[in-house]
């Protein structure tokens, strides 16, 4: 083609010109200078070109609307590059991709680079906090079409036209541009983008070539290539299959016929989210690149994809986050990259997002934001507002979605998610933190009776159900006040297990003063024992004379039991094997009858940890032995490294035996119980 006859385009006042082949490609694209300069697309690509620029809003290019930097891998594409960082104002850096990713991590980077240089491998390796966009496209012809549209079409068609959300997995309701469950079609989602739309975010099942919408789905193919024409080997590698409609004039879905299906090319939307399991690829991957999603939707539309690496799961507000980042004025390498570290740090976050397309596109040129703190009224819109501050909750149900962000804030999103502005609150501490410690404190307790022990095990299931109801309850909280209410159910959860404990305490003590048992008889069997090779340290005497024995009830199944015997001063303690905290029996060797023995029984916290006890001490066969335990058992809490003393007094008759006095001290903690017998003896 003769170079005057070249075509060309005014686009919002901006010239567009024809390059006739690469060679004049690169000449027409290094003598861009800045944004007023024309802007060079490929014959190849003419036609394509001009009808999707028809489709969005479009504007002379406005450098303040980009940020960071362009990032080119290699010579080939380095003209289109140019192009791209000459009329936003960014600097152009050349390296490899690694580079790119370690610049990343400060600044939004753009990649322009070849499809197949983006492998599954360099996917995986993205980095979390990386604000990486990969521009990229089947051959140069797409990514210069695609660098052209994003420079005219971007800021303009992000800040006028609104948004569409659509969910395959949530319940059908009325709600301004939204399209949920069996209302999310292909018919639908066409008809809704009709007038094009800023942002389309949505979530649904997909398999890499294909998104699923009822009735049909997004297909990856392109709509240039048809079936293969002849058959591919079969190899044993996992890269680079062929789709069903490669091989034939049928989708894998046989319930809709290809020609059934949206194209990803068609959706008229700037920037699409989809928040779907394997929805990222550009190079070889489990599919061929002709039905790669990113690849046929960036040759058609739409400006940029945000899609899944790999499997996405939880945080279901991550495709409703990324838009309202976009429209707090956040480049749409930053978006990602709080959207990824949002679901990193969510417990029910599975998976991340890539971008492909330029990360350092904003919505609006940056201004300041608006900070709230807990308390405020936070207005409805679309935009994301920043709140000081973790662990927020909306005052009402349907109050802002709260996401919390590194850094000790959390971002409101209202109009996004389908949300009414509201104030939110600061939730105090939940008191579900302490699952892990109730679920050992319960388990501790079922195995009571391989110690001879009485316990409800009805009672101790009913406490378990309803505390781990309580704890799911607090995790799905939307609002304070169901937060407020599944801490209190746990809370009486705990109550009622405290209870528990301190009533097994309690019977214990009235059995053993209405009898004279040795506690290890009542263990169960068969158990094994085994002897430690040395003593340790007695907690009474101090002496190192205290042998300790570690059991192995039903056949070395059960729980291990713990009986330790000093043989200088006689302490003998049995019960679980560990215990938190520690406790102290004091009192006299000897007493004369008929006068006070003072006993003081010693508990003390662990450093780290808080602890619920329950203690109690008596004498057996009072009445006969003529011994009595003065003194009421206790049940209390003791904060981390709290101590408490307890006084108990033991009063002897006249007709008390002058003898060796036994008594036995059960401590329970935690669930853990303990029991220790002491001697007193009696002098005339």
């Amino acid at each position: 083609m003769d170079v005057r006859q070249r075509r060309e385009l005014m686009v919002a006042g901006q010239t567009v010109v024809e390059a006739v082949d690469l060679d004049d490609y690169a000449a027409l694209a290094y003598a861009v200078t800045g944004p007023s300069d024309p802007l060079p697309v490929p014959a190849g690509v003419w036609h394509r070109f001009a009808a999707a620029v028809d489709a969005l809003p479009a504007a002379a290019p406005t450098p303040g609307y980009w940020h960071g930097a362009v990032h080119v891998t290699g010579p080939e594409y380095a003209p289109v590059a140019h192009v791209l960082a000459a009329t936003t104002g960014r600097a152009l850096r050349r390296g490899t991709l690694g580079d790119a990713l370690a610049a990343a991590r400060n600044t939004p980077v753009t990649v322009v680079a070849r499809a197949d240089e983006i492998t599954p491998e360099l996917l995986a390796e993205l980095p979390v906090d990386g604000q990486l966009g990969l521009l990229t496209g089947r051959d140069l012809d797409a990514v210069a079409a695609l660098v052209a549209r994003t420079v005219l079409q971007g800021p303009r068609s992000v800040a006028e036209l609104d948004d569409l959300w659509f969910d395959m997995f949530a319940e059908p309701g009325p709600a301004p541009r939204t399209l949920l469950g069996p209302a999310a079609t292909p018919r639908s989602l066409r008809a809704a983008l009709r007038p094009g739309a800023a942002m389309l975010a949505g979530r649904g099942h997909a398999r890499d070539c294909l998104l699923h919408l009822n009735g049909g789905g997004i297909c990856g193919r392109a709509e240039e290539q048809p079936r293969l024409n002849a058959p591919l080997p079969v190899g044993a590698g996992w890269s680079d299959h062929p789709a069903a409609c490669q091989q034939s004039d049928r989708c894998w879905r046989d319930d809709v016929p290809v020609a059934g299906h949206l194209r990803a090319a068609e959706l008229r939307a700037a920037v699409v989210v989809l928040d779907s399991c394997r929805t990222a690829q550009a190079g070889e991957g489990s599919v061929r690149r002709e039905v790669a999603l990113p690849l046929t939707m960036l040759e058609g539309v739409p400006l940029a994809l945000v899609c899944a690496v790999g499997t996405r799961g939880g945080s279901d507000w991550a495709g409703q986050l990324f838009p309202a980042l976009v429209r707090a004025g956040l480049p749409l390498g930053a978006a990602l990259a709080e959207v990824n570290t949002a679901v990193t740090d969510d417990e029910a976050g599975l998976g991340r997002l890539a971008l492909f397309g330029d990360a350092g596109l904003a919505s609006a040129v940056p201004k300041p934001p608006v900070t709230y703190v807990p308390g405020d009224e936070i207005p409805a819109g679309r935009a994301a507002a920043l709140v000081r501050g973790t662990e927020l909750l909306p005052v009402d149900p349907d109050g802002p979605l709260m996401v919390t962000r590194r850094g000790g804030d959390s971002w409101a999103v209202t109009t996004a998610a389908q949300r009414r502005g509201g104030r939110v609150e600061a939730m105090p501490a939940s008191p579900t933190a302490q699952w892990e410690e109730l679920r050992t404190w319960v388990q501790r307790l079922r195995v009571a009776p391989q110690m001879g022990l009485r316990i409800d095990r009805a009672v101790l299931d009913e406490v378990y159900r309803d505390a781990a109801a309580a704890v799911r309850r607090r995790a799905e909280a939307g609002h304070a006040s169901a937060a407020v209410a599944a801490d209190a159910d746990f809370a009486d959860a705990a109550r009622r297990l405290a209870e528990q404990q301190a009533l097994l305490v309690r019977t214990e003590i009235e059995r053993f003063a209405d009898n004279v048992h040795f506690f290890v008889d009542g263990w169960a069997e068969p158990w094994s024992v085994r002897i430690a090779p040395e003593p340790d340290e007695c907690p009474q005497c101090g002496d190192h004379s205290l042998l300790c024995h570690t059991v192995r009830p039903s056949a070395g199944c059960g729980e291990p039991l713990r009986y330790d015997v000093c043989v200088r001063c006689g302490e003998m303690s049995a019960g679980a094997a560990e215990q938190p905290g520690s406790v102290t029996v004091r009192n006299p060797a000897q007493a004369r009858r008929c006068e006070p023995v003072p006993i003081r029984i010693i508990v003390t916290a662990p450093s780290d940890a808080s602890i619920t006890v329950a203690v109690g001490a008596a004498f057996p066969h009072p009445r006969r032995l003529g011994v009595v335990m003065a003194g009421d058992g206790a049940a209390f809490t003791l904060g981390p490294g709290e101590r408490r003393e307890l006084n108990f007094t033991a009063h002897s008759g006249d007709s008390a035996a002058l003898d060796q006095q036994v008594f036995k001290v059960v401590v329970a903690v935690n669930g853990a119980v303990r029991f220790l017998t002491r001697w007193v003896w009696l002098r005339g």
